[in-house]
C-alpha cells in the first residue's frame, strides 16, 4: 500500500480520479520511481500508450502512467 502524507498530497494534481481498481491520483512528478516498458492498453476511456511505475527501493508496482 502507498502511503502518502500531507506534502505529498500538495504535489498531487487530481485526488478524485477513480481507476478500475478503484481510488487513484495523478501527479505532475514523483521521486524514486522507475518505470518499466511503454505498451498498449485498453482503459475506460480507449486505447492509450501506457507503462508501469514501481518504487526504486522495493521494486513494488505502485501503478502506471501515461507515455506521450
Amino acid at each position: 500500500m502507498l502511503l502518502l502524507n500531507v506534502n505529498q498530497l500538495s504535489l498531487c494534481v487530481f485526488q478524485s480520479f477513480q481507476g478500475s481498481q478503484g481510488r487513484a491520483y495523478l501527479f505532475n512528478s514523483v521521486v524514486n520511481v522507475g518505470c518499466g516498458p511503454a505498451e498498449e492498453r485498453v482503459l475506460l476511456t480507449g486505447l492509450h500508450a501506457v507503462a508501469d511505475i514501481y518504487c526504486e527501493n522495493c521494486k513494488t508496482t505502485l501503478g502506471w502512467k501515461y507515455v506521450y
